[in-house]
């Protein structure tokens, strides 16, 4: 509404001012002293003068308010906007980050301190765990000593020999 306002005054201003032109060429026949008062190039008397002046400044005084309500608002966006960015992540954008292979590599897989953490957790992990169960027919535990493992086709045919024997 209030730019109805601005554009029905700007024509105003306009159509005033245009008026002033026209009847311009026509004062010009006119002595330069007319009705006792000095000739204004643009208006017809002071009196139109004073009027296209104050809707001028009703003008001046509206865009100027306009200008600082603006200002404020770009204020109160900027400040958002660096609000915004000192605000963590949101767990979608942190899901995305995370699928995002260049970023993983750039900003996680790069730093040294988070390798350490990675491997150290994985360390522990091996630690924790207690050691594999054997399974076998057998009860018992199983030997530490190592298997005999012939050198020869001769000590192979021994083995064989006591193998074949204890069954």
């Amino acid at each position: 509404m209030e730019e109805n306002r601005i554009t029905g005054e700007q024509t105003l201003v306009t159509a005033q001012t245009a008026e002033a032109e026209e009847n311009k060429g026509a004062k010009d026949d006119v002595s330069p002293i007319a009705n006792g008062k000095e000739p204004i190039n643009k208006f017809k008397s002071e009196d139109e003068l004073a009027r296209a002046y104050k809707n001028l400044e009703a003008e001046f005084t509206r865009k100027c308010q306009r200008i600082t309500a603006l200002e404020q608002e770009l204020k109160k966006c900027t400040s958002e906007a660096e609000n915004a960015k000192s605000a963590p992540p949101s767990p979608q954008t942190i899901g995305a980050m995370l699928s995002d292979r260049e970023f993983l590599e750039q900003n996680i897989l790069c730093s040294e301190e988070i390798q350490n953490k990675i491997i150290g957790r994985y360390i522990r992990s091996l630690t924790d765990k207690k050691p594999p169960v054997y399974i076998s027919h057998e009860t018992g535990i199983p030997t530490i000593t190592p298997a005999i493992k012939p050198k020869t086709i001769s000590e192979a045919g021994e083995l064989a020999k006591l193998l074949l024997a204890k069954q």
